[in-house]
């Protein structure tokens, strides 16, 4: 008899959504919207990372949204209602370089995913165990001259929570010098 491997589950769940020029839907913009998969476990996230077209070879003007499930990558949603973005903005690079497996990735690539296992290991949160989350989900915009990672926060109120979260990702991820992230409220030009 196979021995069963014990998968080790995640505290929520979350869903990758994609949207590109081709999945645009003018008339209603939900609909442009693809979910990819819901990961539960380890294993199911770095599963979906294996096999997750890498943001440097995305179209120019494609989206991932990787978002808390049952929480929809957009304002209407009611989660993301009274909330709001953590946004910064990073130069576009063609440097590559060889990770542990040899495979070539950009910094795009490391940062999408340092962003999501951060965000799946819940370290950008407070670190009052008693304290709700308040990330609802993260987006990586591939652009021609300059790419937008976002951090979805729920409460646009909670500002302790949100410089936190700002800190705490600035030493997460890698960023070139001067390179700030700035908060913006759902509705609010960013």
């Amino acid at each position: 008899m196979a021995e069963q491997t014990e998968l080790h589950p995640l505290n929520r769940s979350w869903t990758l959504w994609y949207d590109s020029p081709s999945t645009y839907n003018a008339s209603n913009w939900e609909l442009s919207l693809i979910p990819i998969m819901t990961v539960k476990t380890v294993e199911e996230f770095f599963a979906m990372l294996k096999f997750l077209k890498p943001m440097h070879a995305l179209r120019t003007s494609s989206q991932y949204h990787f978002f808390q499930e049952g929480v929809k990558p957009m304002w209407e949603d009611s989660a993301n209602a009274k909330g709001g973005k953590i946004i910064i903005t990073i130069e576009s690079s063609k440097n590559e370089k060889l990770d542990a497996h040899g495979v070539e990735k950009t910094e795009l690539d490391s940062t999408w995913e340092t962003t999501m296992l951060s965000v799946i290991g819940e370290c950008l949160e407070s670190d009052d165990l008693e304290a709700e989350p308040q990330i609802v989900g993260a987006v990586m915009a591939k652009r021609k001259y300059q790419n937008r990672l976002a951090i979805w926060v729920k409460d646009a109120g909670a500002t302790e929570a949100i410089e936190s979260i700002k800190n705490k990702l600035k030493q997460t991820i890698t960023l070139p010098e001067g390179v700030t992230a700035v908060f913006s409220k759902h509705g609010e030009k960013s």
